[in-house]
């Protein structure tokens, strides 16, 4: 298989990035937090550097295109000049890469698995009202905060996004209209249901955080998932695993998947309780 494990870039960048409103790099004073982050992120770019990350066999041009596989090191960027917002680390060639192709990787030649936070989000609207999911629909036999009766879920799940983050229904609806012209709604475009409909049921559905919705917490919220992240880092970097972040998911080899599985738990509990998402397999 292809090995890229000798083509590193050792960035001399600031591995911790504060950005104005405007998206470009702005300066701040160096406090006991940005240094702890720093030294976590210089720490994890070595862990990466010590391991050989590569793909089982050849993909297709459509799954290659665009990659850089001598990105391999991350920075971690919070925006609109706030420590509180964003945090997301950026960088290495997984991230954009489908998840077709990820499922391809291996680290040190093992294969691997990638285990993702399930409706994180809206975890997180329902923890921010001091409520759990699952005890507020205590009937749904597999919990699924995304899930709407006759909706196919990437729609419904699209329009949760959506109205946690505009400012009203009818930005809702256009940026509904928008998104759904990409290519990967192609094979529910065809489908008779309005942007309203799917609107009124989330908001059926969810009424016990309805002070949650038109209200922009997308940065807010990937603050507190980049805090889970590093909390499932540091527990890689104390136990010596390797993993590759893609935000809210995580790849490990397939022997360390319960483990890894275990620390997802155990971070999100103690990061944003009381709602805790269910982790699947990719």
């Amino acid at each position: 298989g292809f090995d890229w494990g000798n083509l590193v870039r050792h960035p001399e960048a600031e591995t911790i990035v504060l950005k104005d409103a405007n998206d470009k790099r702005i300066d701040y004073p160096e406090t006991d937090e940005t240094t702890r982050m720093r030294a976590v992120v210089a720490a994890y770019n070595d862990l990466l550097s010590r391991h050989v990350i590569s793909l089982s066999h050849e993909e297709d041009d459509t799954d290659l295109a665009g990659l850089d596989f001598s990105r391999r090191s991350v920075n971690r960027v919070f925006s609109y000049g706030s420590f509180e917002l964003g945090g997301r680390l950026y960088g290495p060639w997984w991230q954009p890469a489908s998840k077709n192709l990820r499922r391809q990787i291996l680290i040190d030649g093992s294969p691997t698995v990638e285990l993702d936070y399930k409706s994180q989000f809206a975890h997180f609207a329902y923890s921010s009202c001091g409520l759990d999911y699952m005890r507020e629909h205590p009937d749904e036999a597999e919990p699924d905060p995304y899930a709407l009766p006759d909706i196919p879920r990437k729609l419904s799940k699209s329009a949760f996004i959506i109205v946690l983050n505009t400012a009203d229904r009818m930005q809702a609806i256009k940026a509904m209209n928008r998104e759904w012209r990409d290519e990967k709604f192609d094979d529910v475009r065809g489908l008779d249901i309005a942007p309203e409909t799917i609107i009124e049921a989330t908001l059926r559905k969810h009424a016990a955080i309805a002070t949650m919705f038109f209200r922009p917490w997308g940065l807010q919220f990937q603050c507190i998932d980049s805090r889970i992240c590093e909390r499932n880092i540091i527990a890689c970097l104390e136990n010596d695993t390797p993993v590759l972040t893609v935000h809210d998911s995580f790849i490990v080899k397939n022997e360390h998947a319960d483990w890894m599985k275990g620390v997802m738990y155990e971070s999100a509990e103690d990061v944003f309780p009381p709602s805790i998402p269910t982790i699947t397999f990719g």
